[in-house]
């Protein structure tokens, strides 16, 4: 008897028995004459025995119904507060439009400044400094390039 107990609580606690099976081990659970090794389970089957044997009762109908008839106060917005919402919205519309639309005078009246230079020497030494110092920015650029090709290079990646 006690290696069918046992193979029937192992398949209880998988979910694999039967309803007759699950009867004979509540037979068991309620007959008194458990081992000691399953007098821990005692406590659940009794449990499931005590719940089946509790009635519930709902409320009368009539007391349902009455309770669902309660009308909550409905908070409905007076015309007066209907009118200031409507006239605050607007407002808001209008200005964030006269931001949004604004015609900005500032970038049309932009010019870029213009040094007009008359003496050929001095245009030739103005550019000459541009030149250099755009050649100056393009060497720093140019500079990490190399140096990465260089660590390339030392790998052998592509040789």
């Amino acid at each position: 008897m006690d290696a069918r107990i046992n193979d029937l609580l192992e398949k209880y606690w998988e979910g694999e028995t039967t309803v007759e099976e699950e009867n004979i081990l509540k037979s068991y659970f309620q007959n008194g004459q458990i081992m000691p090794e399953h007098e821990a389970f005692t406590p659940l089957f009794v449990y499931f025995n005590e719940q089946k044997k509790l009635l519930y009762s709902l409320p009368p109908v009539e007391d349902i119904i009455q309770k669902s008839n309660i009308s909550t106060p409905v908070i409905t917005l007076t015309s007066y507060k209907k009118w200031m919402y409507a006239i605050a919205s607007v407002f808001c519309l209008v200005i964030a439009s006269w931001f949004l639309f604004k015609p900005s005078n500032e970038s049309l009246s932009s010019t870029a400044y213009v040094n007009e230079i008359e003496d050929p020497e001095e245009a030739y030494r103005v550019t000459m400094e541009a030149l250099a110092m755009v050649s100056g920015k393009l060497q720093k650029g140019t500079e990490g390039i190399t140096i990465g090709m260089e660590n390339v290079n030392k790998a052998n990646i592509f040789k």
